[in-house]
């Protein structure tokens, strides 16, 4: 997967393509760990990094936590592990 380094200008093209690059990572990564997609013996460790893809994606997806996020960190922003 390619490097996007975002724009801080917040013009409204650059915060579409940052959403499209983050829907598409999303996807992309949630079809990997997917808990019906992995074997058995996997499983337990695909719900975990599923459930912490979902918690991040939430994050980026959302302009002001993720404001927060590059700020202060995760932290701050929400309580995740």
């Amino acid at each position: 997967m390619s490097v996007f380094v975002f724009c801080h200008c917040m013009d409204c093209a650059c915060v579409t393509v940052y959403a499209v690059i983050v829907r598409k990572a999303y996807y992309k990564l949630s079809l990997k760990v997917h808990p019906d997609r992995v074997p058995a013996e996997e499983l337990e460790e695909a719900t975990r990094k599923f459930q912490t893809l979902g918690k991040i994606y939430e994050i980026l997806s959302d302009d002001d936590r993720r404001a927060i996020y590059d700020e202060d960190g995760k932290q701050k922003c929400c309580n995740i592990d």
